[in-house]
């Protein structure tokens, strides 16, 4: 799957090197071109030139104006739902539960 990670700090980049590890191809961008490089070399990642260009090479698209709408789309019989980010960039970078890795 191609993945877009918009934000390079520690959750974007805990969560880019997962879904790296985990066979996916990732886009970073972040408000620094610098940092979305830096990211990118660290984890694998493409660094995007910006925010677009990372969500363009992702497979959901951007016909919409919220990654919701555009989500909702593609799963028609699915609720969305908006939650906040409740997980620390540990876990995320180290997904592990009962012992077992977790991709």
């Amino acid at each position: 799957m191609r993945v877009a990670i918009i934000g390079a700090g520690t959750v974007g980049s805990a969560l880019g090197k997962t879904a790296v590890t985990a066979g996916h191809t990732v886009s970073v961008s972040a408000t620094s071109p610098k940092k979305a490089v830096s990211v990118g070399a660290a984890t694998g990642a493409r660094a995007a030139a910006n925010h677009m260009d990372a969500v363009s090479a992702a497979d959901l698209g951007t016909k919409e104006t919220a990654a919701a709408q555009t989500l909702q789309r593609h799963l028609p019989n699915n609720p969305v739902v908006n939650a906040v980010n409740t997980v620390f960039a540990g876990r995320l970078g180290n997904p592990v539960e009962q012992g077992r890795h977790v991709h």
